[in-house]
């Protein structure tokens, strides 16, 4: 607001004003933007509150593919090592991928 008012005053001018509030507007906003958009990729990966919980195995999908139990509904389940986890034993969350829990032997 301040560069578009300096603009009248110099000029007197309203569009020209107007247009310099404009620009000026946009580049703040192009400004914060790049700001918190780099900040926001740095952050999402330490923001997986799932890691480091445990499931319960309800049964073997197959593979490494499992069916389990986490906060009161069923999860589709990968594992990570060579175990075999048996049904009602638990598991450590790694991580999460999409809707997909990364499990593996505690």
């Amino acid at each position: 607001m301040a560069g578009s008012g300096i603009i009248y005053g110099l000029i007197g001018s309203t569009p020209a004003a107007v247009l310099t509030a404009a620009l000026l507007s946009a580049l703040g906003i192009w400004f914060v933007h790049a700001k918190t958009a780099v900040r926001k990729v740095e952050t999402d990966s330490y923001q997986d509150l799932d890691a480091g919980q445990y499931a319960e195995i309800l049964r073997h999908a197959g593979g490494n593919r499992y069916e389990v139990f986490y906060r009161g509904t069923h999860w589709q389940a990968q594992n990570t090592g060579q175990d075999v986890f048996e049904p009602g034993t638990r598991a450590l969350i790694v991580r999460k991928e999409g809707n997909l829990l990364i499990i593996a032997n505690p």
